[in-house]
């Protein structure tokens, strides 16, 4: 089998897509009303990184720069910055407080499952739990339009189950992501009953097993690396696997595996791939419905996590994924061009340091490991209320277990007083907020926290971290070596750009919020939000004759 140019074939199906109503059309130049958005998340990109990598970038994200509207104060408003909440925010226009999904874990019932994760919802592929918007809480862009025409389309393409589920709102027609037990792409029973055809037969050209062997190499030279403050490309704090046994720190990486490639822009690779095929084999945006494509993609994070921000693997990234970019705006060019289509990049979350590294170099950072706090907190309560296992887990919400409460005969507010009051004790704490607290909304408590509170499932203390430390997971996920999931820049900052779709390109410096993204397009396409949102619909430029 040879993949590229299955690949290329379908590039050519979509410039040959896009391009027909544009030749019918060559000497009108006013722009269309948009029938196709495109919504890009790039999981973990910060708002930095479009101008740390500028020296190198000449694709896409090149192109969103110079051509596209640039949203240059934009940020996640909530505190818990996650990979669920990041994707339901844009999606919705809504906080955490709002649309439900508080963090990747959530609590239901006496249990804590994957945000999306859904035991009603069975995988295509292998039947077993599969993903669902089921804990969405409110509807989203994808909703809006659908609600506005019944023929409108929408379809998420990711690796992670959560990020397609979140990004299509509550009733999209596809959300396809990785299944976990043989690298297809599938979807669940909550939106079909059986496998498309058309996706079962890209599965079958295309597979996972078609990367394997692959070397992932650096194509960067040492002058340029340098240019941007990078150094070493084997540092200690580097890797997927645990400290004392990583061995593999440093170019080039051989794809061996299904899960190599998630940490490897192969893995995005087979997401743009089949988001490509989605739009020619469902024709989205033929007609004059729009329809929503949402691409989330998750190799950013992993790579982010295993080597840290200021990494070679990480660099090499944006460079594969600018000319990715390039070669997919290339492709939807004539579209872009009249305004038929409209592309909106940005971000779930951001990132922190490695903290071995901001160590290195003599700032204050650090780990907690979950089982030391909840060992502090554990052993206060005892002293205090008597013996008993009170901490359930620790989500990063510390959620208390509730029947130990009652046994001690003690208030619950004096219970999560004690709590908030022991986490606090740990250095690489900077607060923590006693559910009574946050529900009083009286200022005591920072804004992205309330933000991050939804009463049904968040826990009973919200921690708040010192700049630069995290909360450990290489126990159960020693890739973990960088984190996010907190309320500073480094987190909150990402990319927020508008390309296409009539829009004049620009700099955009008022703040703005993710909650932004979903209205902004919203009111681009003409279609009005069916509830009250949190976020705004911006008044963006517009090139001259372009429709409103």
């Amino acid at each position: 089998m040879n993949r590229i140019p299955t690949m290329l074939r379908t590039l050519g199906a979509i410039l040959l897509f896009f391009g027909c109503g544009v030749a019918a059309r060559a000497a009108d130049d006013v722009p269309e009303r948009p029938r196709l958005v495109v919504v890009l998340v790039v999981d973990q990109m910060r708002a930095d990184y479009l101008e740390r990598y500028a020296p190198f970038l000449r694709g896409g994200l090149a192109r969103l720069r110079d051509e596209g509207l640039v949203c240059t104060n934009a940020r996640q408003l909530h505190a818990i910055t996650s990979t669920a909440p990041g994707h339901a925010t844009l999606a919705t226009g809504s906080h955490p407080a709002r649309h439900g999904v508080i963090s990747n874990t959530l609590k239901v019932g006496d249990r804590f499952p994957r945000a999306g994760s859904d035991p009603n919802a069975k995988s295509l592929t292998t039947n077993k739990t599969g993903y669902s918007s089921n804990d969405l809480l409110v509807d989203g862009l994808g909703d809006w339009l659908k609600a506005a025409d019944a023929r409108a389309r929408v379809v998420t393409v990711a690796t992670k189950g959560r990020s397609a589920v979140m990004l299509g709102g509550k009733r999209p027609d596809l959300a396809l992501y990785v299944d976990d037990a043989d690298a297809s792409f599938t979807t669940s029973t909550a939106y079909a009953t059986e496998m498309p055809a058309w996706l079962r037969e890209w599965n079958a050209r295309v597979p996972a097993r078609a990367w394997f062997g692959r070397e992932w190499r650096a194509r960067l030279t040492a002058d340029q690396v340098e240019r941007i403050g990078l150094t070493r490309d084997d540092a200690p704090w580097e890797g997927r696997r645990p400290f004392a046994e990583e061995t593999e720190r440093s170019f080039p990486h051989v794809a061996n595996s299904a899960d190599d490639l998630e940490f490897m822009p192969f893995g995005d690779e087979r997401v743009l791939a089949l988001a490509r095929e989605a739009i020619t084999r469902l024709e989205l945006g033929a007609d004059d419905a729009t329809d929503m494509l949402g691409i989330s993609f998750s190799a950013a994070d992993m790579v982010g996590h295993a080597y840290g921000t200021w990494s070679h693997e990480l660099a090499e990234y944006y460079v594969w994924l600018d000319e990715a970019l390039g070669e997919f705006f290339t492709a939807l060019d004539e579209g872009l061009r009249s305004g038929r289509v409209v592309v909106a990049l940005s971000a779930d979350h951001g990132v922190s340091p490695i903290p071995e590294q901001m160590l290195a170099d003599g700032k204050d950072a650090g780990r907690i490991r979950i089982g030391r706090l909840k060992q502090a907190v554990d052993r206060a309560l005892d002293d205090r209320f008597g013996a008993a296992d009170w901490v359930v887990d620790i989500l990063p919400d510390i959620y208390l277990n509730s029947a130990a409460i009652r046994a001690s005969g003690s208030s619950y507010d004096a219970v999560t007083e004690a709590a908030a009051r022991a986490a606090k004790s740990l250095h690489g704490i900077d607060d923590a907020f006693p559910r009574s607290r946050v529900l009083a909304k009286d200022g005591s408590v920072p804004a992205p926290f309330v933000a991050s509170f939804h009463p049904d499932r968040s826990g009973d203390v919200m921690l708040s971290m010192r700049p630069h430390w995290i909360l450990d997971y290489l126990d159960s996920a020693p890739y973990v070596k960088a984190n996010h999931s907190t309320q500073y820049d480094y987190d909150q900052r990402v990319p927020l750009v508008f390309l296409g779709g009539g829009i004049a390109s620009g700099r955009w410096n008022a703040a703005v919020g993710t909650i932004d993204l979903a209205p902004t397009l919203a009111r681009l396409v003409g279609v009005a939000p069916t509830r009250e949102l949190d976020g705004r619909a911006l008044d963006v430029p517009r090139r001259a004759g372009a429709q409103r």
